[in-house]
């Protein structure tokens, strides 16, 4: 077949468009020119006049700087639908041109161009094409123009063209041709309007491609399934689907409800949907999770856990005016400052009541004035400078229903005089007639009947109150030995040994069995036995209670040498302190009964466990404070906020400072107990 090859010179730049046969178009194409002002279609791109898209052979460029491209072109219901994209067009990345060419006339191409990074642009641009009427000519001073001429090729399918340069008037000018033939416009069957009023009749379609569709052969076509998502309008806010083969728009863009707004719609420009009616900050909102939350800055913030005198808080967060004792607690209020759990620290004492108090002690979460009696032990009180989380032991001697309160436990079998806690039946140290009597008294020396026999040292005499105790009788008697006979020296009231027997023999009872019964006296009037050296005895009672009663070695000087007890041994306890315990170990050099405060076991990283001093037992240390909180997870807390040391829980900026556990800001001085 013969190759019919009709050129168009166009208005604006002396391009020429060569139409060949290509991949067929209801439309024959052709440069599209914008409006004289438009803005480039191309971010930051230029051009000569206003700018074009050119549609040409299956491609599509853009004048102000994307290069020919092929083209998707798709069939609509009288219109042809045109896409195509660059990677680049210069600065411009990512550019997709949307647009269609309404038929029968096919001059006029509507759309939009979108680049990465850039706000859509909505253009309208009119076919320009032929040589048929000229509107203006104009001489202006002579200018270099260059003539462009075809000159027929040696081939059907080439054409060769030759450009001479001369200086001349410029004249220019707008024209316009019909569209003929079919091969021309890129027709191959059926009908098809040339735009004049006119129609072309083009020829049937070969058994390969046998289906005409707007005057293009095609091969076997199907339909979409009905309902299928389509697009050929150019606003994005329309919705449109497949319906009977065509793409009908069958609504609006349903734009779903934003947090913290009325509603919201579609814009066409960029078909976003843009919420409306902002509810306000404050107001609270449920984010697309269901999280709870407050509007602030018109979003959802889930951050925010109450929202107090028009600002926002984080969980736990405390009240700047009242630091210590009121904090944001979104499980009491979201709207305002709660209080803090009584018996929390603060400077100056306790939260009570989301007041700091001095002088009080929160004991099982109950609060209580200084000196309170525990309700069931009346010799223990609350005493907040020992501790104001437990009840405290009253000082030995105060009153109690059974007798006088000692270590903490109400007494009735011993005294307390001038401060100092005695056994019944002890001596008075300065007056041998009173003793300990809690029979009779219980916070006074008792005093024994007159002629009671009585005695100062090695004196004897008899009590009579009248003359202020002890009267001394005379010496008593001081026991003798088989060396020594005893006097006593009414002086220093003391026994006195006068050395007898020297070097005779002698004889006494061993009392550990460390030493022979028999000896010999020496000049000391000390009767010299054998000893039984590294020989097991039983030992005197020890002072020390690290060293035992019932294990001892007799040593060189024949004494019974108590042996140690183990290391670490419980040797006594503080009746007013049950958590200062004492224990078998060396210090300084010596060995003895050593005080220790027990250590509670750690539970796991943030608990803590604190010793009862009333019971010596371990619990956990101020629960459900205001510091619990500090180191709030998204769904829970730590028991206990910040551990030294660990990374677990760390206390945030702000309240930077842990003490005994709990996050705080700024402390006054002292710290407080």
């Amino acid at each position: 077949m013969t190759l019919l090859l009709v050129v168009a010179v166009l208005a604006f730049g002396g391009t020429v468009v060569a139409a060949a046969t290509g991949k067929p178009l209801p439309c024959p194409g052709g440069r599209f020119v914008l409006p004289a002002g438009s803005t480039p279609l191309v971010v930051g791109g230029s051009t000569i006049g206003p700018d074009a898209v050119i549609v040409s052979d299956g491609q599509v460029s853009i004048a102000s700087g994307c290069d020919a491209t092929t083209a998707r072109l798709r069939r609509g219901k009288n219109r042809l639908f045109v896409k195509a994209a660059w990677q680049t067009c210069g600065a411009a990345r990512r550019v997709r041109l949307k647009a269609r060419v309404e038929a029968p006339s096919c001059n006029r191409l509507t759309g939009r161009v979108k680049a990465k990074g850039a706000p859509k642009i909505l253009f309208e641009a009119t076919l320009v094409i032929g040589t048929e009427t000229t509107t203006t000519t104009s001489v202006v001073p002579a200018t270099t123009s260059t003539t462009t001429t075809i000159v027929p090729a040696t081939t059907s399918t080439t054409m060769a063209v030759s450009t001479s340069t001369t200086t001349t008037a410029t004249t220019s000018t707008t024209t316009t041709t019909c569209l003929s033939p079919c091969e021309a416009v890129l027709a191959e069957c059926g009908e098809l309007d040339d735009g004049c009023g006119h129609s072309i009749y083009c020829g049937s379609c070969p058994s390969d491609r046998p289906v005409c569709l707007d005057a293009h052969c095609y091969g076997e076509c199907s339909v979409a399934p009905e309902g299928t998502p389509c697009d050929a309008n150019a606003d994005p806010c329309v919705v449109e689907e497949c319906r009977n083969g065509s793409c009908m728009a069958v609504g609006a863009k349903q734009c779903p409800p934003t947090p913290c707004y009325a509603g919201g719609a579609c814009n066409s420009a960029n078909g976003e949907c843009e919420p409306s009616g902002y509810a306000g900050d404050g107001t609270p909102c449920r984010d697309a999770g269901g999280a709870p939350g407050f509007c602030d800055a018109g979003a959802c913030s889930t951050t925010i856990a109450c929202w107090v005198n028009g600002s926002g808080w984080l969980n736990a967060h405390p009240n700047p005016a009242n630091p210590f004792c009121e904090a944001c607690q979104p499980g009491l209020s979201t709207t305002e400052w709660t209080d803090v759990a009584d018996g929390t620290p603060c400077p100056t004492g306790l939260c009570v009541a989301g007041s700091c108090h001095q002088d009080i002690c929160v004991i099982d979460g109950v609060t209580y004035d200084a000196g309170d009696q525990q309700p069931t032990n009346a010799c223990r009180s609350c005493q907040p400078a020992v501790s104001s989380y437990t009840w405290t032991a009253v000082a030995d001697g105060g009153s109690c229903a059974d007798g006088l309160c000692i270590g903490g436990s109400c007494d009735d079998t011993r005294c307390v005089i001038n401060g100092a806690v005695h056994q019944a039946g002890a001596q008075n140290p300065s007056n041998p007639c009173q003793l300990c009597d809690p029979s009779t008294s219980r916070t006074a020396w008792t005093s024994l009947p007159d002629n009671t026999v009585c005695g100062q040292g090695c004196l004897t005499g008899i009590c009579n109150q009248l003359f202020g105790g002890c009267v001394i009788a005379g010496a008593g008697s001081c026991p003798s030995t088989d060396c020594a006979i005893g006097a006593c020296d009414v002086g220093t009231r003391q026994c006195i040994n006068t050395p007898i027997n020297a070097g005779g023999a002698c004889s006494e009872l061993s009392v550990d069995g460390c030493q022979a019964t028999d000896g010999t006296c020496n000049a000391s009037g000390i009767c010299v036995r054998a000893v039984a050296v590294g020989q097991a005895c039983t030992p005197q009672p020890h002072t020390n209670p690290c060293y035992s009663t019932l294990a001892g070695t007799c040593d060189a000087s024949g004494q019974c040498t108590a042996s140690q007890m183990p290391a670490e041994t419980p040797c006594g306890a503080n009746e007013n302190n049950l958590c200062n315990i004492f224990r078998c170990r060396v210090d300084n050099g010596s060995f003895g009964c050593i005080s220790t405060i027990f250590e509670c076991p750690q539970l796991d990283g943030c608990s803590h466990q604190v010793c009862d001093r009333a019971t010596g037992l371990c619990h956990p240390e101020r629960p459900n404070s205001v510091g619990t909180r500090v180191c709030d997870t998204l769904y829970g807390y730590p028991e206990f906020p910040c551990c030294p040391g660990t990374p677990l829980c760390e206390c945030p900026l702000g309240l930077e400072i842990c003490f005994e556990r709990y996050c705080y800001g700024t402390f006054q001085d002292p710290i407080p107990d």
